[in-house]
């Protein structure tokens, strides 16, 4: 697991989904995908699900580890390691500075 408790990750952009799945059946908010290539994510076989209410290009802070999948504050989601980018110390000052702002 790349991120722990506590950590902020962004989720990954649709465009950055559609990179590498290509959609299979589509639904209003909810679309599975297969992937198309392997860059490195052979441990998915399986078809994904990915949700239009999912967060995506948001940051999310992990809150708990199960086996292999993060659930976060901001979702009744869970995510995977190659949904979650690292995020840099610039955009988490600017997350932080927002929030003092709401």
């Amino acid at each position: 697991m790349k991120f722990k408790v506590g950590d902020k990750a962004r989720v990954i952009t649709l465009d950055k989904v559609l990179s590498i799945c290509e959609p299979t059946d589509i639904f209003d908010d909810l679309t599975f995908y297969r992937i198309k290539n392997t860059n490195g994510l052979k441990q998915i076989e399986k078809d994904i699900k990915i949700r239009t209410d999912m967060n995506l290009g948001k940051i999310v802070t992990i809150t708990n580890i199960y086996s292999n999948e993060y659930k976060v504050q901001e979702s009744d989601f869970f995510y995977v390691d190659w949904m979650l980018e690292d995020i840099t110390k610039n955009e988490l000052d600017i997350e932080q500075t927002s929030q003092n702002f709401l």
